[in-house]
């Protein structure tokens, strides 16, 4: 039976957590995306423009004359998928201690950082080299991108 409690205890928190970080995303969702906005927009060509709109991000390539443009958009509540679900995982596992499980969710949370900084650099370059030749086009990063946001 006790395990029966321990389950309905696990799936309350884990809900609980759920329903907090999502209803509080809706404040950090747009300083989340203007960080990783910034730090993506640092790392690509001085050509390509990276800034954040709300829940998204917006990539846009800058050339010589206005006609020649190409964005890309990121949707900033697909950045938040991962982040929400492990965290409310983490805060749910009521078998750590609050230390562990706060330590936890500060590396993951870097780690989801830093991948969604990488996927905003890659789809830059992309932009980029889309609009000047290079090795790689934005059409060839696209598959990629879903790969290295989950």
């Amino acid at each position: 039976m006790r395990s029966g409690r321990s389950l309905t205890a696990w799936t309350g928190a884990a809900v609980l957590a759920l329903v907090l970080l999502s209803s509080a995303w809706w404040f950090i969702g747009p300083k989340y995306s203007h960080a990783v906005a910034a730090s993506g927009g640092a790392l690509t060509s001085p050509k390509v423009r990276v800034s954040s709109d709300g829940n998204q991000i917006v990539i846009v390539y800058q050339g010589p004359s206005e006609s020649l443009q190409l964005f890309s958009i990121v949707r900033g509540l697909t950045l938040s998928f991962g982040p929400i679900l492990l965290t409310a995982l983490i805060l749910a596992t009521l078998s750590c201690s609050w230390r562990r499980r706060l330590a936890a969710v500060a590396v993951s949370w870097a780690g989801f950082f830093l991948v969604h900084v990488l996927t905003v650099t890659l789809l830059g370059w992309g932009v980029f080299w889309t609009m000047e030749g290079g090795p790689v086009t934005l059409a060839g990063l696209r598959p990629v991108v879903p790969l290295v946001m989950w």
